[in-house]
C-alpha cells in the first residue's frame, strides 16, 4: 500500500459548510497558514448542507436578545444552557449573514430596498427568530471562496482517526475510498466538521454517520448531552421518508388526535412527548396511528418568494410532490433520524485536546448551546446551518490563534499510526466472517426501537446496552473485500461507539428534560439534574468513564422559576 504523508498547518475534516467556513476562518486569520479540506466523498456537495432547503435562523427586528435568550433557554433548553456561549452565538446570527455574502456574492432572498426577507417558517409560530434563505449554489459558490483564499481540497479520502503525540493532536489519518492509498497527515491543528451520528436510518441524513465522534473519542475526547441524541422523525410505512406538517394531524383507532395531546405554540414541528406518545398508544393496543389532514394534502410552504430561488424551489417542489403522491397507506410512525452531536467543545470550539477543535453537527449539543435538545432539527428548525456557519468560523479564528502561540510541528507517533492502521485494515485480511451491514442493521434495530432510546426506562436502557456490547464483541470478525466494504467496517464500529455513549449517559439522567423522556423518572428535576454528563474514554480501553458537570446556574441570567439549591 502506497503511504503519503502531507504537512500542512490545519486539517479540516469534512468539506460542508462548517468545514468550508472553518478553512476561510483560517486563512482570513492568517492567509500563510497551509490549509487543507479532507472529504470523504466531494467538498461542497457532500454532507447535510447540501440536502436541506438553503434555511437560516436570523433575529427579527422586532425582537431583542433577551426576548430570544430567555424562550431559547425556558422553552426549548429547558436550562440546560450553556447561557454564555449561546448568547455569542445568537449575536452572531445577523453578522453572519454578512459573513457569507463577503465570501459567495449576493446569495440572500432580500426585499426591494436591500433588507433580508425573512419570514415564520409555520402558521401560529410563536418563536422570536425568522427564516432567511439562500440560493442553493451556495456551497459552491463558498469552496470558490476557499480556492481563491489558497485553500487545499483532498475528495475521496476518509479520515479514520486522529494522532495525538505527547498529549497533543500532531495529525489525522486516512485512505483513499477509490486508490487505497494511505494519507498521513502531519499538523499543528485538526478541526473535526464531518458531522453527527444517524445510524444510517434515514436516507436524507444518512450521509453522516459518526465516523469524526468515534475518532476524537479514541483520541481521548471528551463527550457531553449523548442522552439527547435520538431524534425521530414522523414518516410513513409506505413511503421512506419525513411526511411533513403531520404532527398535528395523528390519530388513533378511536379517533383520538394524540398530535394535540400534549403539543404547545412553542413547540416546533415534532415533540418528544407526541412521539413518546405514540409508543404508549401502541402498547395499549389503539394503534396504528392515521395521518388525516381534513384538507387532504401535505405542503410544504416557500419561505421566500417564487421565482428568486429557483433551485431551492425545485427541491421543495418534489418534496411536496413526494409527500402528496408516494403515500401508499395513512398509517405513521416515528422513525429515527438520531443527530448524536456530543463532541464536547468551549465557548471558543475547542475540545479537551491541544489542537483539536470542532465544528458543525460534530459538536451542535456538545456546545451545549442549545440546552437539552438534539442537533436540528430537534425542536430548532433552521438553526443548523447557521450553528455550522457561526461554529466553523469560531473553530478556524481557535485554530489560527492557536497556531499563532507558537506551536511546532509535533511528528506523527508511528507507534499509534501503526496500531491504527492494523485496526482499520484487518477486515482486509479476513476471508470471511460478519458483514458490516449485518451489524448496521442490528445496531439499527436498537436505536430506532422508541422504548429503547426514546421513552426510555432503566431496565429497556440496560438491555439495550446490554445487545450494544454484544454486538461490539462482533466487530472484531467483520470482513471487507474492497475499500467500500471496509469504510462501512469503521461506519459500524464508529455506530456501536455512539451507541454506548447514549445508553451510558442516558442511565444517569434520572429525569425527564427537553427531548429525553423517561418513562420511570417522568418529571424534571432540577435540584438533582441541572448538570452536563460528561464522558470521556478509559485509559485502558474504550469503555467511557462517567463525570458530571454542574451548570453555574448562579452566575447566569435565567434560572427555573422557584429554584432554591441545586445539588
Amino acid at each position: 500500500m502506497k503511504r503519503n504523508d502531507i504537512t500542512c498547518d490545519v486539517v479540516v475534516v469534512g468539506g460542508g459548510l462548517a468545514g468550508i467556513m472553518a478553512a476561510l476562518a483560517v486563512k482570513k486569520e492568517n492567509p500563510e497558514l497551509n490549509t487543507i479540506v479532507v472529504d470523504k466523498y466531494f467538498a461542497a456537495r457532500g454532507g447535510k448542507a447540501t440536502r436541506g432547503g438553503g434555511v437560516f435562523d436570523v433575529l427579527s427586528d422586532e425582537v431583542d436578545i433577551e426576548e430570544f435568550l430567555s424562550f431559547d433557554i425556558e422553552k426549548i433548553g429547558d436550562y440546560l444552557n450553556e447561557q454564555v456561549a449561546q448568547r455569542k452565538y445568537i449575536n452572531a446570527l445577523n453578522d453572519n449573514v454578512e459573513l457569507m455574502e463577503q465570501y459567495t456574492g449576493k446569495i440572500w432572498v432580500r426585499n426591494e430596498d436591500g433588507s433580508l426577507y425573512t419570514k415564520h417558517p409555520k402558521v401560529n409560530f410563536v418563536h422570536p427568530w425568522r427564516s432567511a434563505s439562500v440560493e442553493m449554489t451556495y456551497m459552491v459558490e463558498l469552496k470558490n471562496a476557499a480556492l481563491r483564499n489558497r485553500v487545499k481540497f483532498i475528495d475521496r479520502v476518509g479520515i479514520v482517526d486522529f494522532l495525538v503525540t505527547d498529549g497533543v493532536i500532531s495529525g489525522a489519518l486516512g485512505y483513499g475510498i477509490e486508490d487505497g492509498q494511505e494519507y498521513v497527515f502531519n499538523a499543528k491543528a485538526v478541526i473535526v466538521c464531518n458531522g453527527d451520528q444517524n445510524y444510517r436510518c434515514m436516507p436524507m441524513w444518512a450521509c453522516t454517520r459518526g465516523e469524526g465522534l468515534a475518532a476524537a473519542w479514541r483520541a481521548g475526547a471528551e463527550m457531553t448531552n449523548c442522552e439527547f441524541s435520538t431524534f425521530f422523525q414522523w414518516s410513513n410505512t409506505g413511503f421512506f421518508a419525513p411526511v411533513a406538517r403531520s404532527e398535528d394531524w395523528i390519530f388513533n383507532n378511536e379517533g383520538e388526535n394524540i398530535g394535540t395531546m400534549h403539543r404547545t405554540p412553542e413547540d416546533a414541528d415534532i415533540d418528544a412527548k407526541t412521539v413518546a406518545e405514540w409508543y404508549k398508544q401502541m402498547k395499549a393496543g389503539k394503534g396504528p396511528m392515521h395521518y388525516i389532514n381534513p384538507s387532504k394534502n401535505i405542503r410544504i410552504a416557500p419561505v421566500s418568494p417564487p421565482g428568486t430561488r429557483p433551485l431551492a424551489d425545485q427541491l421543495r417542489g418534489i418534496t411536496a410532490f413526494n409527500n402528496a403522491t408516494h403515500m401508499s397507506t395513512d398509517e405513521l410512525l416515528p422513525i429515527l433520524i438520531g443527530e448524536q452531536s456530543c463532541l464536547k467543545v468551549d465557548i471558543d470550539m475547542k475540545t479537551n485536546i491541544p489542537g483539536l477543535f470542532a465544528a458543525g453537527d460534530a459538536c451542535y449539543s456538545g456546545s451545549r448551546v442549545m440546552g437539552a435538545v438534539c442537533c436540528p432539527p430537534g425542536r430548532v428548525r433552521g438553526s443548523g446551518l447557521p450553528f455550522a456557519e457561526y461554529s466553523g468560523n469560531v473553530a478556524g479564528i481557535s485554530a489560527a490563534a492557536y497556531i499563532s502561540e507558537g506551536v511546532d510541528l509535533k511528528g506523527v507517533n508511528e507507534a499509534e499510526v501503526s496500531k491504527y492502521r492494523n485496526r482499520t485494515l484487518a477486515p482486509m485480511t479476513r476471508a470471511g466472517g460478519v458483514d458490516p451491514d449485518e451489524i448496521v442493521l442490528d445496531i439499527q434495530r436498537v436505536m430506532a426501537s422508541l422504548g429503547y432510546t426514546l421513552y426510555c426506562e432503566e431496565g429497556r436502557l440496560k438491555e439495550g446496552l446490554g445487545i450494544i456490547k454484544g454486538i461490539e464483541k462482533r466487530l472484531e470478525v467483520m470482513y471487507a473485500t474492497d475499500m467500500h466494504d471496509l469504510f462501512k467496517c469503521n461506519e459500524a464500529r464508529a455506530m456501536v461507539s455512539c451507541a454506548k455513549m447514549f445508553f451510558t449517559a442516558a442511565l444517569e439522567r434520572k429525569e425527564t428534560r427537553g427531548w429525553f423522556q423517561r418513562e420511570d423518572y417522568p418529571e424534571r428535576d432540577d435540584e438533582n439534574f441541572l448538570k452536563w454528563i460528561v464522558l470521556k474514554r478509559a485509559e485502558d480501553s474504550e469503555e467511557p468513564v462517567v463525570s458530571f458537570e454542574r451548570i453555574p446556574i448562579e452566575t447566569y441570567p435565567y434560572k427555573p422559576e422557584g429554584l432554591k439549591e441545586v445539588k
